[in-house]
């Protein structure tokens, strides 16, 4: 049957089931329903397979049924795998009648038949996703993955692919967005603001048949502007094949890193045609616009296509008292215009003050039956985090909204839920970014709920193993949970321990592994400035080191400058000592 791309964004699929209660058997979380039926469990499919600090699940997005089973497949982005380089890879989990893992498999430059010279230096395959629907009309769906910190002729552009998908989940064809020449500065800040482009060039990279040709489209970005960091896609547009909404959130506008949006057409044949960049004209400077982002439709049917965003640093840093940031809803016409944007805040929520919007929206589709989509919301909170210098506890929020864009009432989800009980990790670091992703499902257990699908991305089983976790979550109308399973890597293969890393490596245990360099930040092989500023950029939360990027080089438990001048006297050999990161 064809597949195809909602209005709302959203791909719906229904199983046939009764309405199902949980009944949890060892680590597999088999669920029996009421009438008897077996909901098996999941099939081993990555045990062994997600190492320490993957980030498995730092991006999730229900792309449609590949195998024909009427059931959606997931794919799940781990953009600190470091099984080939450059790093990054997209998990596609091929889900089962009852929701449950039936098999998978992994996208990466050396698997699932995308080309290597598709991949860009220091990129992070799998930051951001997008299901795109059927685009190129093989009755498949595709999918957009991004990665914000990959460099195209400077540092920190971004990128974007586009993959037309097979039916066992690998890649037939694959198009790029990337970084191009960068505008000429403007006083004050990086970049001046640009309204469009569309040049684009296609570039052969092998006469074989069998490994795809690359088309790229060439965007006028500037040095860390991380454009891609949030994606998501629609069809909504009349004219428009599908259109991708890509964030970067440290890119200027009127105001230095206010963050901008960029939308990104695609033709007939699902290949990058034209882009605009757009940006409110009333963002407060470092307001980081675009870290999240998610299509909703036409809310109020006039012709105008809604998109939520946030700007998390719009008030204050992440995790502090005052933190708060904006949720933005854009009415955004054909043209690319911005016809009307209000804000929500964490008084319409009835959150309080230290609470926020953090790096994860999704549309879940409509759960009250109002005919408007319900969003999902990651939550930032100070309230009590679980050590002093991790991250903040997190937690998702499902506003239910009115066609107006504004919020009618609101549902919090937490592992702390009864209908979650075992399925927490190890302690509560564990489970301090859940909602790290998210997802909406369509139905899954067939009882005219949509449901959801949750990650989090420093899920641990045991100590200092941070595989990550998706949790398949269903639905009562109200928003509430009636149960979950959760799909991971259960087995114990990580050699290596770290601590995750969260807004500039504060709390980093840096630890080297075989081939790696101590205080090549960027992964290129060698001590260079650029991993010099890399570090300064850690240090003062502008990007994030991971466990394979060693930036705490004189071993003090925390990034700082200091650090990123050690790297730089490395890079220029003023220093005889080799940099240690055996702390």
């Amino acid at each position: 049957m064809p597949r195809t791309l909602h209005a709302n964004a959203i791909i719906t699929t229904t199983l046939v089931a009764s309405v199902v209660v949980a009944s949890v058997f060892g680590s597999s979380y088999e669920l029996t329903s009421s009438t008897g039926i077996v909901y098996e469990p999941n099939a081993p499919a990555l045990d062994g397979q997600i190492d320490a600090d993957d980030r498995f699940a730092s991006a999730i997005v229900a792309i449609g049924d590949l195998d024909g089973n009427g059931v959606t497949e997931l794919a799940v982005g781990a953009p600190d795998d470091d099984d080939s380089r450059p790093f990054g890879a997209v998990w596609i989990l091929f889900l089962g009648t009852t929701g449950h893992l039936e098999s998978a498999i992994k996208l990466d430059s050396t698997n699932g038949n995308i080309p290597s010279s598709a991949f860009i230096p220091y990129n992070r395959f799998g930051r951001s996703l997008a299901a795109l629907g059927d685009i190129d009309g093989d009755d498949l769906p595709d999918l957009a993955v991004g990665d914000g910190s990959a460099s195209g002729v400077v540092y920190g552009q971004g990128a974007m692919w586009v993959l037309h998908e097979r039916v066992d989940g690998s890649v037939e064809q694959v198009s790029r967005v990337v970084g191009g020449a960068p505008p000429s500065p403007s006083e004050g800040c990086e970049i001046v603001t640009t309204t469009s482009t569309n040049t684009s060039t296609t570039t052969s990279t092998t006469t074989s048949t069998t490994v795809p040709d690359i088309y790229d489209l060439a965007l006028p970005l500037y040095f860390s502007d991380q454009f891609a960091t949030a994606l998501s896609a629609t069809n909504a547009f009349d004219g428009v094949t599908v259109r991708i909404a890509a964030g970067a959130p440290y890119s200027d506008a009127d105001q230095c890193e206010s963050g901008a949006l960029w939308l990104v057409d695609l033709d007939e044949l699902g290949r990058p045609s034209e882009a605009t960049r757009i940006a409110p004209d009333d963002l407060a400077e470092g307001a980081t616009l675009g870290r999240a982002l998610t299509w909703l439709g036409d809310l109020d049917a006039d012709g105008t296509v809604e998109l939520a965003v946030t700007a998390p640093m719009a008030s204050g840093s992440h995790c502090s008292p005052t933190a708060s940031g904006e949720l933005r809803i854009l009415s955004i016409d054909a043209s690319g215009t911005i016809v009307r944007s209000s804000t929500i805040d964490h008084s319409d929520v009835g959150w309080t003050s230290d609470v926020g919007f953090g790096e994860m929206l999704a549309n879940l589709g409509d759960l009250d039956g109002d005919d408007v989509p319900e969003l999902v919301v990651g939550v930032s909170s100070d309230r009590s985090p679980a050590v002093p210098g991790w991250p903040c506890e997190d937690s998702v929020w499902i506003l239910f909204l009115a066609s107006d864009g504004s919020v009618k009432s609101a549902k919090e989800i937490t592992l702390d839920d009864p209908a979650l009980a075992g399925l927490a990790g190890e302690d509560r670091y564990a489970d301090s970014t859940f909602g790290s992703s998210a997802a909406g499902l369509g139905d899954v257990d067939g009882d005219g709920v949509v449901d959801l699908a949750i990650g989090t991305l420093s899920y641990r089983a045991g100590p200092g193993e941070s595989r990550g976790a998706v949790f398949i979550v269903y639905l009562n109308a109200d928003g509430s949970v009636k149960h979950a399973r959760r799909i991971t890597d259960e087995t114990s293969n990580a050699t290596t321990t770290s601590t995750y890393c969260s807004f500039g490596c504060h709390g980093l245990t840096s630890t080297t592994f075989d081939n790696d360099v101590c205080g090549d930040v960027d992964s290129g092989g060698t001590v260079e400035s650029t991993d010099a500023l890399a570090a300064l950029h850690a240090a003062i939360g502008l990007r994030t080191c991971s466990f394979f990027n060693p930036c705490d080089v004189n071993c003090s438990g925390d990034v700082t400058a200091i650090d990123a001048l050690m790297i730089l006297r490395t890079a220029i050999n003023l220093d005889a000592v080799p940099l240690d990161c055996e702390c």
